[in-house]
């Protein structure tokens, strides 16, 4: 788990995680999501993870910028979306 974590909280300096990303991939990480991907593919799974919120789950990501809660609707969508997203990157891999 320590080494999934240190992964997802890696940032270049010039383009930093958006907070609502960062609940979203700290989400799967701690909820054991990730525990099947190898760390080395953490950033790819992150990548899309945040494409995947930003084209499908808007509406989760603007609750979590407005409230700085995650209420029970929003972890619902981020679950659909982390989902998806290993459904997707299990079958590209």
């Amino acid at each position: 788990l320590g080494e999934r974590i240190v992964e997802v909280l890696k940032q270049t300096n010039n383009a930093p995680v958006e907070v609502a990303h960062q609940v979203c991939i700290l989400y799967a990480v701690t909820q054991g999501y990730l525990e099947k991907v190898d760390v080395s593919k953490i950033a790819a799974f992150q990548e899309q993870l945040e494409q995947t919120m930003d084209a499908r789950y808007v509406d989760a990501l603007e609750a979590i910028r407005t409230t700085g809660k995650l209420e029970a609707d929003t972890e619902e969508s981020i679950k659909k979306a982390i989902g998806e997203v290993l459904v997707q990157f299990n079958a590209a891999q």
